[in-house]
C-alpha cells in the first residue's frame, strides 16, 4: 500500500489516477464516494457520509475521542493519498470516519435540527441514486440463473458471457483456440495479466513483459520457465497505459512491432486479443542472467 511512500516506486500496482497536490486530496475522497466507478480506482465507497464531518465546526463541546479519531484518520489518509490511492486500502479509516459522521448527525439533530434534516434528505437522495445504478447492473434477470439452474451447459454459458463481462477475461474464441489448437504441453504467459486463468485449459502465468526490462532479459525470463506461447490482451493494455501516453512508444514488449516480428509468431487473433508462439533465437545465452521466481 505504501510502497510509493517508502520505496519510491509503484511496482506491481495498476489503475493510477490523476489526483495530485493539495487540492486533489478532498477531490479524491469525493470521487470515490460519489462516482459509480470512481474513474480508474475501482468501485465506490459512497454514498458520501464523510462530507458531513466538517459540520462539526458548527457544534460546540465535541467529544475528545472524536478528535482522536479524526487525527488518526488524517494521518492514515495522507499516507494513503501519497501511496496507491485504492479505495479498499482506505476502508479501515473510512469505518472510523463513518462513526464520526454518525456522531455529527446526532449532534446536529440536537442543536441544528433543520440543517440535520436537510443533510439526511441529501444523503437519502444520494443513496437512492447509487442504488438505482447498482440495481441496473445487478438486478436478477432470467439469463443470470439459467446456468445455476442447469438450463444451459457450461460451454453455452461461457460462449454467451465470457469476455463480455470484463476486459480482464479471455474471449471465448481465444479459449477455444487454446483448448483445441495448442499442444497439450504448451505453457502460456498472459500479458499483461493471466486474467481468469481458471477458464484457460493450459498452464498460464501472468506477467506484464514491460519494456522496462530489456528484450534479451525478457526472453531469458520466458525461456527459463519453459514458456511456449503468449496470450496478449490488447484491450487490457490500452486500459493500463497511463492517460496521455496512448500515442507514445510501446509500453509492453508484445506491442512493439520489431519485437513481434523478431520473436513472436501470430497463431490467432481477433484484434482485441491474440495468441503467439515464441520464436527463441537459436543462440540465446542466458547464463549471465539471474532467474526470477514466478507464480501462476
Amino acid at each position: 500500500m505504501f510502497n510509493n511512500v517508502f520505496l519510491g516506486d509503484r511496482i506491481g500496482e495498476i489503475g493510477f489516477n490523476d489526483f495530485r497536490g493539495v487540492l486533489g486530496f478532498p477531490a479524491i475522497l469525493w470521487s470515490i464516494s460519489m462516482d459509480y466507478t470512481a474513474r480508474g480506482m475501482g468501485k465506490t465507497i459512497g454514498p458520501v457520509l464523510i462530507a458531513t464531518i466538517p459540520l462539526l465546526l458548527l457544534v460546540r463541546g465535541v467529544d475528545r475521542h472524536v478528535k482522536y479519531f479524526l487525527a488518526f484518520a488524517l494521518i492514515t489518509a495522507v499516507l494513503w493519498y501519497f501511496g496507491v490511492q485504492r479505495p479498499r486500502h482506505f476502508l479501515t479509516t473510512l469505518a472510523m470516519l463513518y462513526i464520526v459522521s454518525g456522531y455529527t448527525i446526532v449532534m446536529l439533530l440536537q442543536h441544528r435540527r433543520i440543517l440535520a434534516i436537510l443533510l439526511l434528505s441529501l444523503i437519502l437522495a444520494a443513496t437512492s441514486l447509487n442504488f438505482v445504478t447498482w440495481g441496473r447492473h445487478n438486478a436478477i434477470v432470467p439469463e443470470m440463473v439459467t446456468y445455476p439452474a442447469g438450463l444451459e451447459s457450461r460451454e453455452q454459458f461461457l460462449e454467451e458471457r465470457i469476455g463480455r463481462a470484463s476486459l480482464w477475461y479471455p474471449d471465448y474464441d481465444i479459449l477455444q483456440y487454446i483448448r483445441t489448437s495448442l499442444p497439450e504441453n504448451a505453457i502460456l504467459v498472459g500479458t499483461p495479466s493471466s486474467g481468469a486463468a481458471y477458464y484457460i485449459d493450459r498452464p498460464i502465468y501472468g506477467r506484464s513483459l514491460a519494456m522496462t526490462t530489456s528484450a534479451f532479459e525478457t526472453l531469458c525470463d520466458l525461456k527459463s520457465h519453459d514458456i511456449t506461447h503468449l496470450w496478449v490482451n490488447y484491450d487490457l493494455i490500452d486500459y493500463l497505459v497511463p492517460k496521455g501516453l496512448s500515442n507514445s512508444p510501446a509500453v509492453y514488449w508484445p506491442t512493439d512491432s520489431n519485437f513481434r516480428k523478431e520473436y513472436l509468431n501470430e497463431l490467432y487473433t481477433n484484434s482485441a486479443q491474440a495468441i503467439y508462439s515464441i520464436a527463441y533465437p537459436e543462440r540465446l545465452d542466458c547464463s549471465a542472467t539471474q532467474d526470477r521466481p514466478w507464480y501462476p
